[in-house]
């Protein structure tokens, strides 16, 4: 898997990394100044992280409604004696 397949795959992950790593930053280098940084990063990460979350979702949300009555009944429960699936 590269990155852009992880990106893809776990957007909310990314975004909790980065947002980690700008508070690590803005830590160990006091001197930066924080409120424009924080400002900046913040928001882009927002607008970025939010649209892939909710891309994931989406498709999620569109594969969970596709799926048949059968593949939604676990495993164990299809064949079990009595069982109507």
């Amino acid at each position: 898997m590269n990155i852009v397949d992880f990106i893809k795959e776990h957007p909310a992950k990314v975004y909790g990394y980065a947002v980690s790593i700008v508070a690590m930053l803005m830590t160990f280098f006091p001197q930066l100044p924080k409120d424009h940084i924080l400002t900046i990063v913040s928001a882009v990460i927002a607008i970025i992280s939010g649209h892939a979350v909710q891309n994931v979702e989406n498709r999620k949300t569109t594969q969970a409604l596709y799926r048949t009555t059968t593949e939604r009944i676990p495993e164990h429960l299809r064949d079990s004696p009595g069982s109507n699936f």
